[in-house]
């Protein structure tokens, strides 16, 4: 057995060999002379040659190790924590540069040198910023140390921040970290929008147009050089590069990339956007922006899809509703393609038997609900054709189209589109599309008419409803108790002419009554108006304020008695008003002093009403001043500043005899409403220096390229000071919410002014927004005055003119012989 293990060791040993040596030849190595003198050495004296360097290496080990040990932190060691800069906001004027702020867990701040840089007795020293960057360190508080930057920190740089706590803390303090680390934000680019552009005037124009956001100023020559646009069709396969223009915003923080007019695949395809690695900001930095792609999908020319169809009811102009088709598509078409291609047809109510076809074990609804997949030539035989009226749309060419039918409610309806329809752009629609559609229910209308509160003592009194699809209404009439007004002005929520008083309850308020009408309901499409006439309810004793709630009154509720729908709430309100029945018209003025003016006046037309008594009433039911009118029908409030709480003022409180009106104060629910008379102007201010601005231009419509215009006019609210020597700014925008230009404006002693702008021949279309500002403190802003004009291509009116001789004259053109020829 060992034979055979030590015979199998020894052919192993001599196939190494050969192959050994047929690989690498004949080697031979003689160990060197001093190894073998070293190694008697050490064996004749092991603890000299090894101990000592043993003890060297250890020494050595023991030194490094103490001079990379952690550092010892005190139990009383104070910690920081640094807050690295922001982004800096380059959309303020100059820009907002972050500050560099260290936050102490403790107070650690020398006491001679807290406070503003303009208090301190000393610059904070011992600190040390790497690399260097000018700016000023602060204390804002005992815990707080704050470095305030001299100019904008460079993009995506490396700091460290050493502290030296012998000089830059209050002596006896202990830091827990003497060094700091942080960075500067790094460049970036964002594709903000990538957005298929076709021309409104010129459909043959078609462009791609890309949206780029940096968070620093871009440098635009690294940007352009490193951009570029590649064109697939919907395969993959690339069909050139196609040329492209750049655009900047006024602090280069957005680009706009467009392409310029493309010719589309008619298998439509993809406008590729690539960005290489390494654009960088135009401040000094390291930071470099990573490659960024973006696409954009290309119509195909068979693209046109239908991608909305419904059945709504529509308002009319007589605020009735209409049965009416909406279309939606994708591309822009016109109302006479739509019209032609369209077709509706009303489905039987009832489904027949057809051939072959076994009855159901249940009759089939009535109307039946028809579905795309019923539809065939033998059902449309059956069905009734649709005539599908155009509404006239806003532009010719639109993506929405409506159309007016006339079907019963309930119904179902078939529609169908033909393919071939072309959009402005030359799209088409490649396949037909088709709907089934159920015909919507006429809603239910019941509600007041208008929104007056004042019934007249001496005039009709009647209240006007309209209704539709509604057979019966109940009327409540709840009259509000005089001693219970206040908390009516005080404790309502929403509109004074409907009030709701969810937290006190209406039933602690009035004493009610109820009336009930039967309403006209021959057509469901229609809206009926009827007056219901009140004056049975009114007296000499019962006037004042009342709340009218309108409910609906169903075939169950008719049953029952008027006692006991009041007592059961019967009925469902639609609708509510606050009505007063008074000769007593009020209107109270507040002026600048915050004291009033009140005039009464009798609705009846009399004219003023003298001798009227005007009470302020508080929350509490509580009168706070009172007097009577003159014979002009005015009179005097002082100011009500300063009553709060029970004693707040909710209401004035106008009686004459046994009539009562109110007025409700506080809020803009009663704000007199002039828009039918033609007045105008803006309030005034307390403030006699207060400034107002208008700005006007010299046409406001205007083609790209053309120069705009304008001119101002500043001027204090008192007219007496002077606007010359203000700091104003006039700041144009344009549609896209750009800054295009920004220009410092002085004015005159006159208060007069002009400035003009010319936006670019490729100018974004539609308003251009131009505001003038007051520059204040602390780089702070305030908008003084704004005008809006229309940039877009437009063709001018013209007119043409031909002139010829008159045949009625033959001496016309002659040469009078009274002037000599020259």
């Amino acid at each position: 057995m060992g034979e055979s293990k030590e015979g199998g060791s020894s052919k192993a040993r001599a196939s190494w060999s050969r192959f050994h040596r047929t690989m690498f030849g004949e080697v031979s190595w003689q160990p060197p002379a001093w190894g073998h003198r070293l190694a008697s050495r050490v064996r004749s004296r092991p603890l000299l040659w090894l101990g000592l360097p043993g003890l060297v290496l250890v020494l050595l080990a023991s030194g490094i190790g103490w001079m990379l040990r952690p550092p010892v932190i005190a139990p009383d060691a104070i910690s920081a924590t640094l807050r690295a800069p922001g982004l800096t906001d380059y959309e303020r004027t100059p820009p907002a540069i972050r500050s560099l702020r260290l936050r102490f867990d403790g107070a650690v701040a020398p006491l001679e040198a807290i406070g503003e840089a303009g208090e301190r007795s000393r610059e904070p020293k011992g600190l040390e910023l790497s690399p260097a960057h000018p700016g000023t360190w602060v204390w804002r508080s005992d815990k707080e140390l704050v470095f305030n930057p001299a100019e904008d920190w460079p993009v995506g740089q490396d700091f460290r921040l050493q502290i030296d706590a012998r000089h830059a803390v209050a002596p006896g303090i202990s830091l827990a970290q003497s060094r700091h680390g942080f960075s500067t934000p790094a460049f970036s680019v964002r594709a903000e929008q990538a957005e298929f552009y076709q021309d409104p005037e010129d459909a043959s124009l078609k462009r791609g147009v890309y949206t780029l956001s940096f968070t620093h100023p871009v440098d635009a020559a690294q940007l352009e050089r490193r951009l570029s646009l590649a064109l697939e069709d919907s395969t993959g396969r690339r069909l050139g590069s196609p040329t492209f223009a750049t655009r900047y915003d006024e602090r280069r923080l957005k680009a706009w990339v467009q392409s310029d007019p493309l010719t589309l695949p008619e298998n439509g395809g993809l406008l590729r956007l690539s960005l290489a690695a390494g654009s960088t900001a135009s401040l000094p930095g390291r930071s470099r922006a990573p490659e960024l792609e973006t696409t954009l999908a290309l119509p195909a020319l068979y693209s046109v899809e239908l991608s909305g169809l419904d059945a709504v009811l529509a308002d009319n102009e007589r605020h009735e509703p209409e049965q009416v088709l909406s279309f939606g598509f994708n591309h822009d078409l016109r109302d006479t393609d739509v019209g032609n291609g369209a077709r509706a047809w009303l489905l039987p109510e009832r489904r027949t038997l057809r051939p072959d076809e076994q009855p159901p074990r249940r009759p089939w609804p009535v109307p039946y609900p028809w579905s795309p997949n019923d539809i065939d030539e033998a059902l449309l035989a059956e069905s009734e054709r649709l005539d599908l009226q155009a509404l006239p749309p806003e532009r010719e060419w639109t993506r929405q189209h409506d159309f007016r039918y006339q079907a019963p409610p309930g119904r179902r309806v078939y529609v169908h589109v033909a393919a071939g329809l072309e959009s402005f752009g030359g799209f088409r629609m490649g396949k037909p599309a088709q709907r089934v559609l159920t015909v919507p229910p006429y809603p239910k209308l019941l509600r007041f008419v208008g929104e007056g509160s004042l019934l007249s003592l001496r005039g009709e009194r009647r209240v006007s409803i309209v209704s539709r699809n509604t057979d019966a209404l109940r009327l409540e009439i709840g009259r509000i108790l005089p001693g219970q007004l206040h908390h009516l002005a005080s404790g309502h929520r929403g509109s004074l002419s409907e009030p709701h008083l969810w937290q006190l309850g209406e039933d602690a308020l009035v004493e009610r009554f109820e009336k009930r009408v039967t309403l006209p309901n021959e057509d469901p499409a229609r809206s009926d108006y009827t007056g219901v006439d009140l004056g049975e309810f009114f007296d000499a004793r019962r006037r004042g304020v009342f709340l009218l709630s309108l409910r609906e009154l169903s075939a169950h509720d008719r049953q029952l008695t008027p006692e006991q729908t009041l007592a059961r709430n019967a009925g469902n309100e639609l609708d509510r008003r606050l009505v007063v029945l008074t000769d007593l018209g009020v209107i109270a003025k507040l002026n600048l002093d915050t004291s009033r003016e009140v005039f009464v006046q009798s609705l009846s037309g009399e004219g003023p009403v003298s001798g009227a008594r005007v009470a302020v009433i508080a929350r509490n039911g509580e009168t706070l001043f009172s007097t009577i009118t003159g014979a002009d029908g005015h009179a005097s409030l002082p100011s009500l500043e300063g009553h709060t709480r029970e004693r707040l003022p909710v209401m004035l409180a106008v009686s004459k005899g046994q009539d009562l009106s109110f007025l409700p104060l506080g809020g803009r629910q009663r704000v007199l409403d002039t828009s039918r008379f033609d007045v105008g102007g803006e309030p005034n201010e307390l403030e006699a220096g207060a400034l107002r601005a208008v700005l006007f231009s010299d046409r406001g419509l205007y083609r790209p390229g053309e120069t705009v215009n304008l001119g101002l006019i500043l001027r204090a609210q008192d007219w007496d000071q002077s606007p010359q020597g203000l700091p104003m700014e006039l700041v144009v925008t344009d549609p896209r919410g750009s800054v295009a230009r920004r220009q410092s404006i002085a004015f005159g002693p006159e208060g007069f002014e002009e400035a003009s702008f010319t936006p670019p021949r490729s100018a974004p279309s539609g308003p251009w927004q131009t505001t003038l500002y007051l520059l204040e403190r602390s780089d702070r802003r305030r908008a003084i005055g704004t005008t809006t004009v229309q940039v877009r291509e437009f063709r001018p009116d013209t007119m043409r003119v031909r002139a010829r001789l008159s045949s009625h004259n033959p001496r016309a053109g002659c040469i009078p012989t009274a002037w000599p020829p020259r």
